[in-house]
């Protein structure tokens, strides 16, 4: 609800009559005229029977420009009380001390420099200036409903999610002064010349026209041998090592991890190429059986033969690019085996 109600006055609203006579809780005023009076769903107050032992100040509205009917929302406001007053009573829009104690309150709300003037809900409120350098956010858990906060600084590590960074001819180098950690996508398309960007983590990122120098791939070595089912999560790398000899032919299972499937990151036109090294000693194992999501598909290898077994004394890098081609979700995977010794 509003602190206060809106109230609505006209500058030149002339002075009429009440037409007939009305009790102490009448809820309808009737007047003769209403030259300059205010319409509207806006109340204002009016004065009936100025000066006189029977004076009333009325809270009312007029709904239509043409309407000579008040319509009652309070009756002996402003220290006056309700009473009855006949027909032909004097009557005419009055601004009160109401009205001027709420401006004033609003008024002496705002007390020091800064000061900002916000509503709890149900009144207005003073949200005092806050610490050089911080930004006011909102907050519903707050009485004001915003405050003040340190806006984070992009010296520290920041993760930008889903943000397209068109390179051009430019390279992203150069300083990001300071983001809020709520990055928007005008952020950064809206960089011009060079900009650095040092310990940023972009999250599924668009990167248009790029030449990448010195870029790093990142490889989950695992102490084990390979048997059963090989889960490789592409959240956590897309090349996947085990240093232990395998001990049994294995499946090889892709996914996100094991919350997200692989299907929800890639969208139809999509590919990711993941790499399985498998360790074998001196009997060979390899992965005769490959799975998206724990669904079994029959890639496509390269030189148009399927491998029939793995390489002794040796490690077999399996290379798998996968193609979403359909929403179903349907995949096309390419595949080739690699022997290192």
């Amino acid at each position: 609800m509003p602190g206060y109600t809106r109230r609505v006055y006209a500058g030149a609203a002339a002075a009429t009559t009440i037409t007939g006579t009305i009790n102490s809780t009448a809820t309808s005023i009737t007047i003769a005229a209403y030259t300059g009076w205010p319409s509207g769903a806006n109340p204002f107050y009016v004065v009936i029977d100025p000066g006189t032992a029977s004076e009333e100040k009325v809270l009312v509205t007029r709904t239509g420009s043409t309407d000579t009917t008040l319509n009652v929302t309070t009756r002996g406001v402003d220290g006056t009380t309700g009473v009855s007053h006949s027909s032909g009573a004097t009557i005419y829009p009055v601004f009160t001390a109401v009205d001027a104690d709420e401006a004033n309150t609003v008024a002496s709300t705002l007390t020091t420099k800064g000061d900002l003037l916000v509503h709890t809900g149900s009144a207005h409120a003073r949200q005092g200036v806050g610490t050089n350098g911080h930004a006011l956010v909102a907050d519903s858990a707050q009485t004001n409903g915003v405050k003040w906060a340190e806006v984070a600084d992009l010296a520290t590590a920041q993760t930008l999610t889903n943000k397209t960074i068109a390179l051009g001819s430019n390279t992203v180098s150069g300083t990001l002064a300071q983001f809020n950690t709520a990055v928007t996508d005008a952020d950064l398309a809206s960089l011009a010349g060079s900009e650095t960007l040092t310990n940023k983590t972009l999250t599924t990122p668009n990167i248009n026209g790029a030449i990448l120098d010195r870029t790093e791939e990142n490889w989950n070595i695992v102490a084990s041998a390979a048997t059963g089912t090989i889960i490789l999560d592409v959240n956590t790398a897309s090349i996947w090592y085990y240093t232990s000899n395998a001990t049994a032919n294995h499946t090889v299972n892709v996914r996100g991890d094991g919350s997200t499937t692989l299907s929800s990151l890639l969208a139809v036109g999509d590919s990711i190429t993941v790499v399985w090294a498998n360790t074998n000693g001196t009997t060979a194992y390899w992965p005769s059986t490959f799975q998206v999501d724990g669904s079994s598909i029959t890639p496509k290898w390269q030189g148009g033969t399927a491998p029939t077994g793995g390489n002794a004394s040796a490690i077999d890098l399996y290379s798998y690019t996968i193609v979403k081609t359909a929403a179903t979700p349907t995949y096309t995977v390419f595949a080739s085996q690699t022997q290192f010794k």
